[in-house]
Protein backbone atom coordinates (compact mmCIF):
# COMPACT_ATOMS: atom_id res chain seq x y z
CA UNK A 1 0.00 0.00 0.00
CA UNK A 2 1.55 3.33 -1.03
CA UNK A 3 0.78 6.53 0.57
CA UNK A 4 1.03 9.48 -1.93
CA UNK A 5 0.87 13.35 -0.53
CA UNK A 6 0.42 16.00 -2.51
CA UNK A 7 1.70 19.35 -1.88
CA UNK A 8 -0.53 21.66 -0.82
CA UNK A 9 -3.02 18.71 0.62
CA UNK A 10 -2.44 19.31 4.42
CA UNK A 11 -5.15 20.24 6.83
CA UNK A 12 -6.75 19.30 9.74
CA UNK A 13 -7.74 15.07 9.27
CA UNK A 14 -11.29 14.67 9.95
CA UNK A 15 -11.93 12.27 13.17
CA UNK A 16 -12.14 8.65 12.21
CA UNK A 17 -15.52 7.39 12.44
CA UNK A 18 -15.45 4.69 15.47
CA UNK A 19 -18.35 2.63 16.62
CA UNK A 20 -20.46 4.14 19.36
CA UNK A 21 -19.84 1.37 22.25
CA UNK A 22 -15.99 1.90 21.74
CA UNK A 23 -15.94 5.85 21.84
CA UNK A 24 -18.73 5.61 24.94
CA UNK A 25 -15.84 3.50 27.10
CA UNK A 26 -13.08 5.68 25.84
CA UNK A 27 -14.95 8.90 27.30
CA UNK A 28 -16.06 6.69 30.33
CA UNK A 29 -12.36 5.66 31.29
CA UNK A 30 -10.73 8.60 30.38
CA UNK A 31 -13.52 10.90 32.92
CA UNK A 32 -12.98 7.99 35.97
CA UNK A 33 -8.88 9.30 35.19
CA UNK A 34 -9.51 13.22 35.16
CA UNK A 35 -11.77 12.97 38.19
CA UNK A 36 -9.27 11.13 40.92
CA UNK A 37 -8.48 13.80 43.38
CA UNK A 38 -5.19 15.88 42.50
CA UNK A 39 -1.97 15.09 44.84
CA UNK A 40 -1.61 18.45 47.08
CA UNK A 41 1.15 20.87 45.05
CA UNK A 42 4.09 19.42 46.81
CA UNK A 43 3.30 15.87 46.05
CA UNK A 44 2.40 16.37 42.75
CA UNK A 45 4.34 14.25 40.69
CA UNK A 46 2.63 13.76 37.68
CA UNK A 47 4.61 14.95 34.78
CA UNK A 48 1.85 17.57 33.47
CA UNK A 49 0.47 18.35 36.84
CA UNK A 50 -2.41 20.66 37.29
CA UNK A 51 -2.16 22.63 34.13
CA UNK A 52 -1.80 19.91 31.82
CA UNK A 53 -4.81 17.92 33.52
CA UNK A 54 -6.65 21.19 33.42
CA UNK A 55 -5.77 21.67 29.76
CA UNK A 56 -6.79 17.88 28.94
CA UNK A 57 -10.08 18.45 30.93
CA UNK A 58 -10.38 21.68 28.59
CA UNK A 59 -9.93 19.88 24.97
CA UNK A 60 -12.17 17.24 25.67
CA UNK A 61 -14.75 19.32 27.12
CA UNK A 62 -16.57 19.51 23.61
CA UNK A 63 -16.64 15.44 22.91
CA UNK A 64 -18.00 14.87 26.30
CA UNK A 65 -20.67 17.70 25.98
CA UNK A 66 -21.38 16.48 22.32
CA UNK A 67 -21.36 12.41 23.42
CA UNK A 68 -21.66 12.24 26.66
CA UNK A 69 -23.08 14.96 28.33
CA UNK A 70 -24.09 13.82 31.94
CA UNK A 71 -20.04 13.25 32.38
CA UNK A 72 -19.58 17.25 31.24
CA UNK A 73 -20.79 18.07 34.10
CA UNK A 74 -18.39 16.38 36.56
CA UNK A 75 -15.70 17.70 34.22
CA UNK A 76 -16.82 21.14 33.99
CA UNK A 77 -16.66 20.82 38.03
CA UNK A 78 -13.14 19.88 38.19
CA UNK A 79 -11.98 21.87 35.81
CA UNK A 80 -13.09 25.15 37.97
CA UNK A 81 -11.51 23.46 40.84
CA UNK A 82 -8.22 23.35 39.24
CA UNK A 83 -8.46 26.50 37.61
CA UNK A 84 -7.12 28.32 41.09
CA UNK A 85 -3.44 26.73 39.90
CA UNK A 86 -4.04 27.85 36.02
CA UNK A 87 -2.75 30.76 35.01
CA UNK A 88 -5.28 33.22 33.41
CA UNK A 89 -3.60 32.99 29.94
CA UNK A 90 -4.48 29.57 29.97
CA UNK A 91 -8.09 30.70 30.75
CA UNK A 92 -9.34 33.09 28.92
CA UNK A 93 -9.95 33.19 25.18
CA UNK A 94 -9.67 30.59 22.67
CA UNK A 95 -6.48 28.40 22.46
CA UNK A 96 -5.38 26.76 19.16
CA UNK A 97 -3.75 24.27 21.29
CA UNK A 98 -6.99 23.12 22.55
CA UNK A 99 -9.23 23.60 20.05
CA UNK A 100 -7.70 22.46 16.88
CA UNK A 101 -9.30 19.46 15.65
CA UNK A 102 -12.10 19.17 18.19
CA UNK A 103 -13.56 22.59 17.28
CA UNK A 104 -14.90 23.71 13.50
CA UNK A 105 -12.41 25.65 11.89
CA UNK A 106 -12.99 29.78 11.39
CA UNK A 107 -14.52 30.11 8.11
CA UNK A 108 -12.26 32.18 5.31
CA UNK A 109 -14.05 35.42 6.30
CA UNK A 110 -12.91 35.08 9.65
CA UNK A 111 -8.85 34.72 8.70
CA UNK A 112 -9.55 37.52 6.20
CA UNK A 113 -10.87 39.79 8.54
CA UNK A 114 -7.89 38.69 11.51
CA UNK A 115 -5.66 39.34 8.51
CA UNK A 116 -6.96 42.92 8.14
CA UNK A 117 -6.93 43.86 11.74
CA UNK A 118 -3.45 42.89 11.88
CA UNK A 119 -2.20 44.74 9.05
CA UNK A 120 -4.64 47.86 10.17
CA UNK A 121 -2.62 47.54 13.89
CA UNK A 122 0.68 47.30 11.53
CA UNK A 123 -0.41 50.31 9.18
CA UNK A 124 -0.88 52.49 12.52
CA UNK A 125 2.31 50.86 14.77
CA UNK A 126 4.91 54.26 14.72
CA UNK A 127 8.30 52.73 14.21
CA UNK A 128 10.83 56.26 14.28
Amino acid sequence: MELEIKAGSRGPTPAPEVAPGLRQNFLRVAAQILMQPSPVPEQDQTSSGRLGKYLVIKRLLPVYEQYEPDLAAGLSTQMTALASYVPTEFQQGPNRAVTVGIQPEASEGDHSSGCRTGSDRAGRTDLS
